[in-house]
């Protein structure tokens, strides 16, 4: 696998370990969309370096280092937080992820990059929200999003509680995964 494919990878990986609690290599294998062998590389590679813990008859779990390491890697990407959402309330099919990312509004240009980025990895869609003066705006032309539905952008402010600045990329795709995978490739654009 290339480097940022790798990392991209290792995160989602790490991710969905910390999300679930513990999880055999087939499910793995099924949520990175790698082959088996490719599957237990990664696995072997994350357990020597501390990261993971296999357990033959339970699965693969989390260390505190490899706590420690997803905290880093997401950190890399200047994501704060990473939730499942609803997409389907901003018209995306209803798999969706949402990625917080930290002052990155100075970083994005039109939206279309991070959307882009994120239908490389699988998804099929992705909107970018700019944090400023209490509202989302949507690049490239600031627009409101609130104007449309309020609902969800006062949903969006509860759940994440963005800083002035701070930008929030939803993802959405046909599974849960290939969102989050979405989100993470997204916002390498803004790192």
């Amino acid at each position: 696998m290339p480097g940022n494919t790798s990392i991209l990878k290792e995160t989602l990986l790490l991710w969905a370990i910390a999300k679930e609690g513990c999880l055999g290599r087939y499910k793995l294998v099924s949520i990175l969309e790698l082959p088996d062998g490719v599957t237990r590389g990664l696995l072997t590679k994350l357990a020597r370096r501390g990261y993971v813990r296999s357990n033959k008859f339970v699965g693969t779990s989390l260390t505190s280092k490899g706590k420690n390491h997803l905290r880093e890697l997401l950190s890399k990407r200047r994501i704060r937080e990473i939730a499942e959402v609803d997409a389907g309330d901003i018209g995306l099919p209803r798999s969706g992820a949402a990625a917080h990312i930290r002052d990155g509004a100075a970083l994005v240009h039109s939206g279309l990059e991070q959307r882009d980025a994120a239908i490389r990895a699988g998804a099929v869609g992705a909107i970018t929200m700019i944090f400023q003066d209490g509202k989302f705006l949507l690049p490239p032309d600031l627009y409101d999003a609130s104007n449309e539905n309020r609902k969800i952008t006062d949903q969006l402010k509860v759940r994440f509680k963005p800083s002035e600045g701070d930008v929030l990329i939803i993802a959405s795709a046909d599974s849960r995964w290939r969102a989050i995978e979405g989100v993470l490739r997204a916002a390498e654009t803004l790192s």
